[in-house]
Protein backbone atom coordinates (compact mmCIF):
# COMPACT_ATOMS: atom_id res chain seq x y z
CA UNK A 1 0.00 0.00 0.00
CA UNK A 2 0.83 3.44 -0.44
CA UNK A 3 2.85 5.15 2.44
CA UNK A 4 3.56 8.48 2.02
CA UNK A 5 4.78 10.57 -1.21
CA UNK A 6 8.57 11.37 0.44
CA UNK A 7 8.89 7.36 0.53
CA UNK A 8 7.16 6.65 -2.67
CA UNK A 9 6.78 9.21 -5.14
CA UNK A 10 10.04 11.72 -6.59
CA UNK A 11 9.69 15.53 -5.28
CA UNK A 12 8.96 16.75 -8.86
CA UNK A 13 6.03 14.27 -9.52
CA UNK A 14 5.13 15.31 -5.86
CA UNK A 15 5.24 19.10 -6.40
CA UNK A 16 3.83 19.00 -9.62
CA UNK A 17 0.75 17.97 -8.35
CA UNK A 18 0.87 20.25 -5.35
CA UNK A 19 1.25 23.13 -7.84
CA UNK A 20 -1.88 21.80 -10.14
CA UNK A 21 -4.27 21.19 -7.49
CA UNK A 22 -2.93 25.76 -6.55
CA UNK A 23 -3.79 25.91 -10.07
CA UNK A 24 -7.17 24.51 -10.10
CA UNK A 25 -8.40 25.98 -6.61
CA UNK A 26 -8.81 22.46 -5.55
CA UNK A 27 -8.73 22.00 -1.64
CA UNK A 28 -10.47 18.56 -2.28
CA UNK A 29 -6.93 16.36 -2.14
CA UNK A 30 -4.53 15.57 0.02
CA UNK A 31 -1.39 13.42 -0.30
CA UNK A 32 0.68 12.44 2.89
CA UNK A 33 4.21 13.98 2.45
CA UNK A 34 6.16 12.22 4.74
CA UNK A 35 5.67 9.31 7.32
CA UNK A 36 4.92 12.25 9.96
CA UNK A 37 3.10 14.66 8.26
CA UNK A 38 -0.31 15.26 9.60
CA UNK A 39 -1.48 17.62 7.39
CA UNK A 40 -5.49 16.64 6.42
CA UNK A 41 -3.81 13.14 5.85
CA UNK A 42 -3.23 10.56 8.34
CA UNK A 43 -1.64 6.82 7.74
CA UNK A 44 -5.18 4.95 7.72
CA UNK A 45 -6.09 7.60 4.40
CA UNK A 46 -2.28 8.98 3.11
CA UNK A 47 -4.19 9.43 -0.56
CA UNK A 48 -7.72 11.77 -0.74
CA UNK A 49 -8.11 12.19 -4.48
CA UNK A 50 -4.77 11.60 -5.70
CA UNK A 51 -4.02 8.01 -7.30
CA UNK A 52 -0.30 6.15 -6.90
CA UNK A 53 -0.10 4.50 -10.19
CA UNK A 54 2.90 1.92 -10.63
CA UNK A 55 4.29 1.99 -14.26
CA UNK A 56 5.82 -1.00 -15.86
CA UNK A 57 8.63 0.50 -14.54
CA UNK A 58 8.27 -0.12 -10.91
CA UNK A 59 7.90 3.42 -10.24
CA UNK A 60 5.16 4.87 -8.46
CA UNK A 61 3.30 8.03 -9.84
CA UNK A 62 0.87 10.26 -8.76
CA UNK A 63 -2.55 11.11 -10.87
CA UNK A 64 -4.62 13.76 -9.27
CA UNK A 65 -8.45 13.11 -9.83
CA UNK A 66 -12.38 14.24 -8.71
CA UNK A 67 -12.57 17.85 -9.30
CA UNK A 68 -16.10 18.64 -8.72
CA UNK A 69 -15.23 20.86 -5.66
CA UNK A 70 -12.25 22.86 -7.32
CA UNK A 71 -12.91 26.67 -7.56
CA UNK A 72 -12.63 26.45 -11.10
CA UNK A 73 -15.40 24.37 -11.57
CA UNK A 74 -17.57 25.80 -8.09
CA UNK A 75 -16.91 29.26 -8.63
CA UNK A 76 -16.60 29.63 -4.85
CA UNK A 77 -15.99 28.13 -1.40
CA UNK A 78 -18.71 28.68 0.94
CA UNK A 79 -15.92 28.10 3.89
CA UNK A 80 -13.85 30.74 2.43
CA UNK A 81 -14.18 33.33 4.87
CA UNK A 82 -13.32 30.64 7.84
CA UNK A 83 -9.83 30.20 6.30
CA UNK A 84 -9.01 33.00 4.29
CA UNK A 85 -9.04 37.08 5.25
CA UNK A 86 -9.42 38.59 1.97
CA UNK A 87 -7.57 42.34 2.71
CA UNK A 88 -4.53 39.93 2.34
CA UNK A 89 -4.80 40.79 -1.34
CA UNK A 90 -5.62 44.35 -2.43
CA UNK A 91 -8.23 42.78 -5.06
CA UNK A 92 -9.72 40.53 -2.59
CA UNK A 93 -10.25 38.13 -5.01
CA UNK A 94 -11.02 34.60 -3.74
CA UNK A 95 -9.10 33.08 -6.58
CA UNK A 96 -6.01 35.12 -6.17
CA UNK A 97 -6.32 33.92 -2.49
CA UNK A 98 -7.13 30.18 -2.75
CA UNK A 99 -3.91 29.72 -5.02
CA UNK A 100 -1.78 31.86 -3.17
CA UNK A 101 -2.11 29.96 -0.23
CA UNK A 102 -1.55 26.77 -1.86
CA UNK A 103 1.06 28.04 -4.09
CA UNK A 104 2.72 29.42 -0.69
CA UNK A 105 2.42 26.05 1.25
CA UNK A 106 4.91 24.11 -1.53
CA UNK A 107 7.29 26.31 0.05
CA UNK A 108 7.56 24.31 3.67
CA UNK A 109 7.43 21.30 1.57
CA UNK A 110 10.04 21.48 -1.26
CA UNK A 111 13.78 22.62 -1.95
CA UNK A 112 13.98 25.14 -3.88
CA UNK A 113 15.66 23.64 -6.72
CA UNK A 114 12.68 21.33 -6.79
CA UNK A 115 10.23 24.47 -6.73
CA UNK A 116 11.82 26.23 -9.18
CA UNK A 117 11.52 23.48 -11.87
CA UNK A 118 7.92 23.06 -11.14
CA UNK A 119 7.33 27.04 -11.63
CA UNK A 120 9.53 26.32 -15.11
CA UNK A 121 7.13 23.43 -16.38
CA UNK A 122 4.25 25.14 -15.33
CA UNK A 123 5.67 28.58 -16.82
CA UNK A 124 6.13 26.36 -20.22
CA UNK A 125 2.83 25.45 -20.80
CA UNK A 126 1.17 28.62 -19.71
CA UNK A 127 0.36 29.57 -23.54
CA UNK A 128 -1.08 25.70 -23.80
CA UNK A 129 -3.05 26.70 -20.63
CA UNK A 130 -5.33 29.79 -21.73
CA UNK A 131 -4.87 28.55 -25.77
CA UNK A 132 -7.04 25.43 -24.50
CA UNK A 133 -9.42 27.44 -22.24
CA UNK A 134 -10.60 29.49 -25.04
CA UNK A 135 -10.74 26.97 -27.85
CA UNK A 136 -13.16 25.12 -24.97
CA UNK A 137 -16.83 24.62 -25.43
CA UNK A 138 -16.97 26.27 -21.54
CA UNK A 139 -19.55 29.29 -21.73
CA UNK A 140 -18.30 32.35 -21.04
CA UNK A 141 -19.02 32.76 -17.53
CA UNK A 142 -17.08 29.50 -16.95
CA UNK A 143 -14.34 30.91 -19.31
CA UNK A 144 -13.88 34.41 -17.29
CA UNK A 145 -14.03 32.07 -13.86
CA UNK A 146 -11.17 29.61 -15.06
CA UNK A 147 -8.93 32.38 -16.28
CA UNK A 148 -9.14 33.94 -12.92
CA UNK A 149 -7.63 31.36 -11.38
CA UNK A 150 -4.94 30.55 -14.03
CA UNK A 151 -3.83 34.12 -14.40
CA UNK A 152 -3.38 34.06 -10.23
CA UNK A 153 -1.45 31.02 -10.69
CA UNK A 154 0.96 31.84 -13.30
CA UNK A 155 0.99 35.74 -11.57
CA UNK A 156 1.60 33.43 -7.85
CA UNK A 157 4.84 31.65 -9.55
CA UNK A 158 5.94 33.27 -12.46
CA UNK A 159 8.92 35.67 -10.64
CA UNK A 160 11.04 35.08 -8.23
CA UNK A 161 9.62 38.20 -6.68
CA UNK A 162 6.20 36.71 -6.38
CA UNK A 163 6.85 32.99 -5.46
CA UNK A 164 9.21 33.80 -3.10
CA UNK A 165 7.49 36.64 -1.11
CA UNK A 166 8.17 37.46 2.16
CA UNK A 167 6.30 35.28 4.63
CA UNK A 168 4.99 34.37 7.86
CA UNK A 169 7.16 32.07 9.41
CA UNK A 170 6.34 32.37 13.78
CA UNK A 171 2.96 30.48 14.88
CA UNK A 172 0.24 33.13 16.03
CA UNK A 173 1.73 36.45 14.21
Amino acid sequence: GFSNAHDQFTPADTAIVAFAEAMIGNFDWCLKMTRDDAYRCNARHPLWNVLAIVGSDNRARPLIYDFDVAGMVTGRHRWFKDVYYDGFVESRSQPTLEVLGQVQRTRSLFGRADLDAARRHFMEKKSDAYRTLESSNVDAAGKQRIREYLDAFFAAIGSDDAFYRPAVVVEGA
